[in-house]
């Protein structure tokens, strides 16, 4: 009898990380048309916490330690609370190394990536002898967690830029028509941040492209890379008239594009 209704719990908590992993996945795969970072901080927020819950709420119930007391409840609620918010804590801080230091550019899994080596090893502390009593769950935590870093498109690089290259066209069009206005006057140099959809063109940590007017020329700069373990900064350069201007790391990758390594 005890079993039969641990089974029923097993697979109501499933039920749960299902549903919020599902949402989870939805707004992160169409975060750009469901109001981006801002509305997906709280999915990302709620996610962590049912992530972090179940699996203590499990082991306490299995063991007869969490009976139907509200402050007993609360109580283990808000230890998870405070767990998920060092957790976010800690990938606060890391951020602000890589932006900082490293000047580095953020990804948009980040927060989870660390969480497919911590996760695991909390889930079997929390749950070392009833682990196989909760391997759906586990398995659908697991499996959300890998999901979400297949859907965060990687930044370009070299050798991947002709995969990327209609993008790259796109922002180049948009630039020129207009779209995405540039204060190019007196040859000043101009800062556009890239829409949600490209923004993972740029590697570098402000997301934006370089745009700037050379004579009858429009010349747009995609940062992929200024760390401070590297020399120089690296990236993809559009020139709308197609000349290769005598610049010391400039290689031509197709007419009017280029890689561009300057130290």
């Amino acid at each position: 009898m005890r079993t039969s209704a641990n089974n029923f719990l097993v697979l109501r908590v499933a039920l749960i990380v299902l549903i919020v992993s599902f949402l989870e996945l939805i707004f992160r795969r169409f975060k750009c048309d469901l109001g981006e970072f801002f509305g997906l901080f709280w999915v990302n927020f709620l996610f962590l916490l049912v992530l972090f819950y179940w699996p203590p709420y499990l082991a306490k119930k299995f063991k007869g330690d969490l009976p139907n007391s509200l402050a007993i409840r609360f109580s283990l609620f808000f230890n998870i609370l405070l767990k998920v918010a060092f957790y976010m804590l800690f990938i606060a801080i890391l951020m602000a190394f890589i932006l900082s230091y490293l000047q580095q550019g953020i990804s948009d899994n980040l927060l989870f990536l660390p969480l497919i080596v911590i996760w695991p090893i909390y889930a079997f502390l929390e749950l070392r002898q009833d682990l196989k009593k909760v391997i759906l769950p586990f398995v659908i935590s697991l499996f959300t967690l890998i999901a979400i870093q297949l859907l965060n498109v990687p930044n370009p690089t070299l050798a991947t830029f002709d995969r990327y290259f209609a993008s790259f066209k796109e922002v180049a069009i948009m630039v020129e028509t207009g779209e995405l206005s540039a204060d190019t006057s007196n040859n000043q140099v101009s800062e556009i941040k890239l829409p949600c959809k490209y923004r993972y063109l740029v590697g570098c940590p402000n997301r934006k492209i370089v745009v700037k007017q050379q004579k009858n020329a429009t010349e747009i700069f995609f940062c992929q890379d200024r760390s401070r373990f590297s020399q120089g900064i690296k990236g993809f350069v559009y020139r709308s008239d197609g000349s290769e201007i005598t610049l010391l790391g400039r290689r031509r990758l197709r007419e009017n594009w280029f890689w561009q390594s300057v130290k």
